[in-house]
């Protein structure tokens, strides 16, 4: 046997004795955070006073933004500046140079600063502008490997059909590439690193919903914990319930606008949860259900203000500066009539214009008690699904809708029975919609189903020359109607300023939110409601044969 046979043999036997070491490359492993020093520090807030809660409302400049922050990439934020240093396995810094990723947790960095170069391993005073932050915060600093290509730049590495780093493979072929948007085909290390904890408040229901958009809250899919203000449940339904932010509603500098209601979707009936109740605190998920902020799978504790007992320990604030906070009487509410603006037809230019008016007017409102006076009473009733196999299909079914929805005075048949709502005209401006899941008081067509005759004895059932179920009716009017705001947007991510296909409705709390004219005959049997008919759908209290109505 031969000496390097007998060695081979040894190691082979002895493995450890054998063993050989070596050194890896030093390469980049992570980065270094700092705040940059300034006189004074800048601000990192403590568990205790925590800081400002960064809206992250959408903005065109600075002056729109509250609470000091700034718009930043079209979102109000608030900035601090970062030193960041390259840092290799060796923990020593490292020369690397690159466009780096920076981005918070939770919440977002603005998209003009969400990128920083790192030069010869340094980045100074790099500004980082952050909003939608809440909590235990930190600013995160990553090589992903990412950079934008700009919109004005038709081709870049992960789209020109070149190897520009070499390795063989081209565009998304190439691990570097995350998408064709990607203008850099390199490898990724994905080294990382974090500043010091920053310490944000809670948002407000102002700040959840408050937006330049019609349709999108700025904490779409955020998670949010609401633990301020006067919370108060003002309206209660078969599958959640609504709240309103107090203390912003009465705020005069609030008050053209306020956003201060917001609607928790609880899937059924809510348990702990009454008209009147104040919301020790609620958090849930922020999503927009076809256009209407809501928080879905919520937690939250209630206090009855007129109980006896204090909240509940796990409420955790105090709630004495709200104890004598009300609810809105029946047939009471912001009254928003006066502030609409027509949305003439006739005109497509200033139709659409208005209708965007309007729009951005009752976003504010959403959620809220608001009251809507003058309303004509739609005068048809009409089911578009011909056929009645349930959906509305191209032609004549689909001419059918777009007509009755473009008719200020006509109900979609189909829609006032699988949702329980009619429509109705607002002083002549603006169509709404009306709910009778609570107030059943009046009920401008009484059928239970197609083709039964109006119980009101007021609407006339015929077929139309196309062979639609078309009810006719008397006109009549509502003095009144007092109800929670609710949206409903159908445009899709379209142009919000163009989108006349959406739904503002109004759940009113009980009958008597409904308020009729009290010289009119309703039901046509030629007694009034002043003259005390009790066939009449009128909430105003009356005698009828000795006994309250």
């Amino acid at each position: 046997m031969s000496v390097r046979a007998i060695g081979v043999l040894l190691c082979a036997l002895e493995a450890l004795s054998c063993t050989r070491y070596g050194k890896l490359p030093n390469l980049l492993q992570s980065f270094a955070v700092q705040l940059s020093k300034t006189d004074p520090a800048q601000p990192t807030g403590t568990a205790d006073k925590p800081m400002a809660f960064v809206s992250g409302a959408e903005c065109a400049d600075s002056s729109t933004c509250e609470n000091g922050e700034t718009c930043e990439g079209g979102r109000c934020s608030r900035c601090w500046t970062l030193d960041v240093e390259a840092r290799g396995r060796d923990g020593e810094p490292f020369d690397f140079s690159g466009m780096v990723h920076v981005a918070a947790s939770p919440g977002f960095v603005s998209d003009n600063t969400a990128r920083t170069s790192v030069q010869a391993g340094v980045a100074k005073s790099s500004r980082a502008c952050i909003n939608r932050t809440t909590g235990k915060t930190n600013i995160w600093v990553e090589d992903d490997g990412y950079l934008p290509r700009p919109v004005t730049k038709p081709y870049g590495e992960c789209n020109d059909g070149l190897d520009n780093d070499g390795n063989g493979r081209i565009d998304l072929a190439d691990p570097g590439c995350l998408d064709v948007l990607d203008d850099l085909e390199a490898g990724v290390t994905a080294a990382t690193g974090i500043s010091q904890t920053l310490y944000f408040d809670t948002p407000t229901v102002r700040q959840v919903q408050r937006a330049e958009s019609i349709a999108r809250s700025p904490m779409v899919s955020q998670q949010v914990l609401i633990n301020h203000g006067g919370l108060l449940v003002t309206n209660v339904t078969s599958n959640g319930f609504y709240l309103t932010d107090m203390s912003d509603a009465t705020d005069p500098k609030h008050s053209d606008f306020p956003f201060a209601s917001l609607f928790v979707f609880t899937f059924s009936a809510p348990e702990d949860v009454k008209l009147g109740y104040l919301v020790c605190w609620v958090s849930g998920g922020v999503q927009d259900h076809v256009g209407m902020t809501q928080l879905t799978f919520p937690t939250y504790i209630t206090h009855n203000p007129v109980s006896k007992f204090a909240p509940r320990a796990d409420c955790d604030r105090d709630l004495t500066a709200y104890l004598g906070l009300t609810v809105e009487p029946a047939g009471a509410g912001t009254d928003v009539t006066p502030r609409l603006v027509a949305e003439d037809r006739a005109d497509k230019t200033a139709y659409t214009a208005n209708v965007y008016q309007n729009s951005k007017l009752l976003e504010s409102f959403e959620s809220g008690l608001i009251k809507v006076t003058d309303l004509e009473v739609s005068t048809r009733f009409i089911s578009c699904d011909r056929n009645q196999n349930g959906s509305i299909e191209k032609g004549d079914e689909d001419e059918c809708r777009n007509a009755c929805r473009l008719d200020n005075l006509c109900t979609d048949l189909d829609g006032f029975f699988e949702y329980r709502q009619w429509s109705a005209f607002a002083q002549k401006k603006k169509k709404m919609g009306l709910s009778v899941s609570q107030a059943t008081g009046f009920v401008p067509l009484s059928i239970e189903y197609l083709g039964q005759n109006d119980r009101n004895g007021l609407c006339d059932v015929r077929k139309t020359a196309l062979g639609f179920l078309e009810y006719t009716c008397a006109p009549r009017t509502v003095a009144s109607a007092t109800g929670s705001l609710r949206h409903i947007y159908l445009c899709g991510n379209g142009n919000e300023a163009t989108c006349d296909l959406q739904l503002w409705i109004l759940d009113p709390r009980f009958d008597t939110d409904l308020v009729l004219p009290q010289d009119l005959d309703q039901d046509k049997d030629g007694l009034t409601p002043a003259a005390g008919d009790c066939n009449d759908n009128n909430p105003a209290i009356q005698k009828c044969d000795g006994a309250t109505k």
